[in-house]
Order: structure tokens, then sequence, then C-alpha cells
């Protein structure tokens, strides 16, 4: 599973014509010109920003996916479709895979050179994290964040639908 910034997403996008810079800034509330920094990676949209643009292109703003087996990590009561229900999704899967990596709150903060009482923000769901922090999180925990993308029913890459501490029983 590949890793990619939501730059190199926004970019792919707005190349395939499924993005509109003009159609963000008028239908989002994005100023061309912060949509433009986003793309060139001078500026890390927030959760809030990250719903704005998913809800207004009908795509899912965020999904995680274990390294190791490559399924979706999903829990069926997140509603993605709200700031408050991605925020519980995203400390769901900080929470979980720190659990799997067998990493303690301090330990984790320690090896992303993070305050403890930070990381412990993220994932309780006291902070907003931004896709700067959600890349650095998910890179320790061997989590892959998939910005931005389309859901079909049909498409299997996306119905599998089990949460990290599943992939346990196969060890």
């Amino acid at each position: 599973m590949e890793r990619k910034k939501i730059s190199e997403r926004i970019s792919e996008l707005a190349s395939s014509r499924i993005i509109r810079y003009s159609k963000l800034e008028k239908e989002v509330g994005i100023y061309r010109r912060n949509v433009k920094r986003i793309v060139k990676g001078l500026s890390n949209p927030t959760l809030d920003t990250l719903l704005a643009i998913a809800r207004n292109l009908n795509l899912h703003p965020v999904l995680f996916y274990d390294v190791h087996t490559e399924k979706l990590i999903a829990d069926s009561l997140f509603e993605t479709n709200s700031v408050d229900g991605l925020e519980k999704y995203v400390s769901y899967v900080f929470s979980e895979g720190r659990k799997k990596q067998q990493y303690s709150i301090s330990s984790l903060a320690k090896k992303l050179n993070m305050d403890r009482t930070n990381y412990n923000r993220y994932e309780q769901g006291k902070t907003r994290p931004t896709t700067y922090i959600i890349n650095r999180i998910t890179e320790a925990l061997d989590i892959v964040p998939v910005y931005l993308s389309r859901c079909d029913d049909g498409d299997e890459e996306y119905v599998v639908k089990e949460k990290v501490e599943d992939t346990d029983k196969n060890s």
C-alpha cells in the first residue's frame, strides 16, 4: 500500500479534473491560494478542511489501512461525514494502532519526539490533528492513511472492515 501525502492526492484529483480550485473556493469556502499551498505541501489541512473537501467531492476524507495486512481499519460505528465522527475514527486508529504495536503512550510520544500530553490529547480526541500530525503518528504505527478516496460498494479494497485487533488472530 502506497503512502501519499494529502498534497499529492489533491494534485492527482486536480490533474484528473475531479477537483477544480474555483469550485473548492466557491462551494467549500477554501481560498484558491490556500488550496495551492496545500498542493505545494506548504500547508496542512485540518480535519475540518479535509472533511469539507471530501463532502463536496463525495469522497471519504481519510481511510486507514494496516501496512502488514493491507486491510481497512474501520468500525461501522464511526460516521466519518461529521467532524466529530472523523475525530473519533482518527482517535480510535491512533489508540488501537498504539496498542497493537505495544507502545505505551509515553514511549510512542518519545518516538514521535512529541510531548506525552500532546499525543494523549490526539488519542483521546481532545485535539484535532492536522494531516501532518496524522502522517507522523500513522507512520510510527505502520498504518497508511489514504486521503480523499472513493468508496464504491463493489470495490473490494474498501469493503473489508476489520478492527486492528482482529488482524492479530492470524498470528
